[in-house]
């Protein structure tokens, strides 16, 4: 594995350029992206041919921005042949000084004959500091390994931990905990991209806590020598919530089988060890005597757990599934989160109120109603009043 840094992409590829920052108001602005590095090539495709271009791009600016943007020029001969604007961006948000990979696919009858891309320019449409205010720094890679078995193809696995100050935010409907691309490179010349890589277990990421990744290389790459993950990762900012512990407890694992049929049986309790309901997600990370990630393994849950509440988790892993022999498995590590966080919710408690009212005058009649609604039935001109009589009121019941 290579740890790629961006000043070595812009020496390899010889093309940075320096742009400076455009004044912004507070609300919307361009900001001009400064190009770290960019690249090109070829290929051959049914339609045709056509040009893959790329580009390293860095906010500059002391705030958010996104919706990234730019112009593409194709020479052949110093003759320019064609434009084209700025495709899909791997992160669309950028923190302040955060890099993206750009990616533009042209189809041309020329394409082949391509021998130079200029890049004149490559904004922003926007700035908007409070509504990205919720960005936060990427997790830790703490081991990267690189894989090949016979259901995933050639992979990677990744562990992440958070060791940044905050925790990491997600929804039940759809995690946006840590979103993570991967770019491919070979001889600096980016190569392939691999598109929402797999993220387990699917949930918050408190502090300290570590989740896993899994991506798929492209047919593109197979023979890359570097690799690169690209993270956009939201904090939690929802006031009043808290997150939720869990202990997982007794993991075991064992082989079983043999031959075709061999597979890793791996069992655990997850137990929920916080004082509310939880909703929670769990997997598990395969690896060898040295450390090396061999497998990843998700075990769904689709329950929610009271305080103390346990579940049995029991999985199998088929050795199709994992990157070498089944017997290499030495160590699983376990990985629980929340796909929900709540808020403190207190025990209810109920006052019923004491309703007292005063009656009216009813010298004529009777009181009728209850309190506070007590209303004078008026009598007709020829009754009147026993004398002592007494004024009788409805029987009020304790919360009437």
């Amino acid at each position: 594995m290579y740890t790629r840094r961006y000043l070595l992409l812009a020496a390899v590829l010889g093309l940075s350029v320096g742009l400076t920052l455009s004044p912004a108001p507070p609300a919307k602005a361009q900001v001009q992206l400064d190009v770290v590095g960019s690249s090109f090539y070829a290929r051959q495709v049914m339609s045709g041919t056509e040009l893959v271009i790329t580009a390293l791009v860095r906010n500059p600016s002391d705030t958010y921005v996104y919706h990234v943007s730019g112009r593409y020029s194709l020479k052949i001969g110093g003759q320019e042949v064609a434009t084209a604007r700025a495709g899909f961006a791997l992160k669309d948000v950028l923190a302040p000084g955060e890099t993206t990979v750009l990616q533009k696919t042209v189809g041309h009858a020329r394409a082949l004959e391509v021998d130079d891309v200029e890049i004149p320019f490559v904004v922003t449409d926007e700035t908007t500091v409070a509504s990205y205010a919720g960005y936060a720094p990427p997790p830790t890679v703490v081991r990267l390994d690189r894989g090949n078995s016979a259901h995933w193809g050639d992979h990677y696995l990744a562990e992440l931990r958070n060791d940044s100050l905050v925790d990491y935010f997600a929804t039940s409907t759809e995690v946006a905990a840590v979103d993570a691309d991967a770019v491919f490179y070979q001889n600096g010349k980016l190569v392939g991209i691999a598109i929402d890589g797999l993220m387990l277990p699917e949930g918050h990421v408190a502090r300290g806590q570590t989740l896993a990744a899994r991506f798929t290389v492209p047919a593109t790459a197979v023979n890359h020598d570097d690799v690169e993950l690209y993270f956009s990762v939201r904090q939690l900012t929802a006031p009043n919530v808290k997150v939720q512990s869990w202990a997982i407890e007794s993991p075991a694992f064992a082989v079983e089988g043999s031959g075709a049929s061999e597979q890793l049986y791996v069992t655990a309790d997850l137990r929920n060890s916080s004082p509310v309901d939880g909703d929670p997600d769990l997997a598990f990370l395969l690896k060898d005597a040295a450390g090396r990630l061999l497998g990843l393994l998700h075990c769904p849950i689709d329950l929610l757990l009271m305080p103390d509440e346990t579940i049995a988790c029991k999985e199998a892993v088929p050795a199709a599934e994992i990157s070498g022999p089944v017997r290499a498995v030495a160590a699983i590590s376990g990985m629980a989160m929340s796909h929900v966080l709540v808020g403190p919710t207190p025990s209810p408690t109920r006052t019923v109120p004491v309703m007292t009212c005063t009656p009216p005058a009813c010298p004529c009649g009777r009181l009728v109603g209850i309190c506070p609604n007590v209303r004078c039935e008026v009598c007709t001109a020829t009754a009147t009043p026993k004398p002592g009589g007494r004024i009788l009121l409805p029987l009020l019941r304790k919360g009437e």
